[in-house]
């Protein structure tokens, strides 16, 4: 077996590689090593990512998969964002089961579509389990623009849940504009806009079947 690069190297490695991150389901400590993506809480048994992962020369590397053992993507870095939404959100909303998955899914489809078309994860994904939140399914709403739960959208509920979840106030911004701006009239042309409405329209087209 080949050695790894000296950016892959255990032995160049400092003391901060490896650290602990709190479960954002139950709260118990995980250790992780800088460069590993995920492992599985001993105290929930859910999975988590690493929210600080550092893939150093692998994020450009052509050789980063058979370097590492496993693929690099974009949405790696977006996962953690992710999972401590998904936690606020189960709080939240603990007998509303139906609304987590299909908050779930239009995530799901918006992680589908991102393969094929550009767009920033850290911002679509998080976008896409808010959006499958405040999808009023029950509501009338015209293809092109779904209806939203107006409570949900009108409140300070989804930038309370970002704040919550620590994402950083300029992210949160754009995460909570591009929801809002999912349910309204207003056309915008970034890929992560055209990519969430995709997918909360497809979503709702499945669940009216």
């Amino acid at each position: 077996m080949p050695p790894k690069c000296p950016g892959q190297d255990q032995r160049y490695w400092t003391a901060d590689a490896i650290f602990d991150v709190r479960c954002p389901y139950c709260g118990r400590a995980i250790e992780f090593w800088k460069d590993e993506p995920s492992r599985i809480c001993r105290g929930c048994s859910r999975e988590v990512r690493n929210p600080r992962i550092d893939l150093a020369c692998a994020e450009w590397c052509a050789e980063a998969e058979a370097c590492l053992g496993h693929s690099v993507d974009g949405a790696t870095v977006a996962e953690p964002v992710v999972e401590r939404l998904m936690a606020r959100l189960e709080e939240r909303l603990p007998d509303q089961p139906d609304i987590l998955e299909r908050a779930c899914r239009v995530c799901a489809r918006v992680d589908s579509l991102l393969r094929s078309k550009r767009g920033e994860p850290s911002i679509a994904k998080p976008a896409a389990l808010l959006a499958g939140v405040a999808l009023a399914v029950d509501q009338p709403g015209r293809e092109d623009h779904p209806a939203g739960n107006s409570d949900l959208l009108e409140s300070e509920f989804i930038r309370n849940l970002l704040a919550e979840a620590g994402i950083a106030e300029r992210a949160a911004a754009k995460i909570n504009e591009l929801v809002r701006s999912v349910f309204s009239n207003h056309e915008r042309e970034d890929a992560e806009f055209i990519i969430v409405c995709e997918a909360v329209r497809d979503v709702l087209i499945n669940l009216s079947r």
